[in-house]
């Protein structure tokens, strides 16, 4: 009677190891992403179409809204830093809210004659309707206004 060879079994085993776990993202109840495997939920799950951002904007005296740049809500000129801090704020509650917003003004005032207040808001909008350049919110939750000194 022959024995087959321990390193033929050993080479199945691992093949079919390989293929269970790159199979087993599509075998979970839910998307997740992490190690070892991603299978990016952030493009693969439905979101639905409203989306909410939190913003610092500027008004001008005659009521429209200019969308202030990083270097004037932050300091930097880093896009995501500007955008977590205006969320961190807001969510931090009123006291904090005010405190960024004359932050803002502090570093408006500077620069910008033409603005004369600072806004901090939480804008609700349609996300097929923006990209179809419906760019006005459907909603604002404002959370805090201050004036440039």
């Amino acid at each position: 009677m022959r024995v087959r060879s321990t390193p033929r079994y050993a080479g199945i085993a691992v093949i079919v190891a390989v293929a269970l776990l790159v199979l087993s993202p599509a075998l979970r109840a839910s998307p997740r992403d992490g190690f070892p495997l991603s299978n990016y939920p952030m493009f693969a799950t439905d979101v639905g179409r409203e989306a909410r951002v939190d913003t610092a904007v500027g008004l001008r005296t005659d009521g429209s809204v200019e969308r202030l740049s990083p270097r004037l809500v932050t300091g930097t000129d880093e896009v995501i830093l500007a955008a977590s801090t205006v969320t961190n704020a807001v969510a931090a509650g009123p006291a904090t809210a005010a405190g960024l917003c004359a932050e803002i003004a502090g570093r408006v005032a500077a620069s910008r004659a033409d603005i004369a207040q600072i806004r901090l808001a939480t804008e609700t909008y349609d996300a097929v309707d923006y990209f179809d350049g419906q760019r006005t919110p459907a909603g604002v939750d404002v959370h805090a206004v201050c004036p440039v000194p």
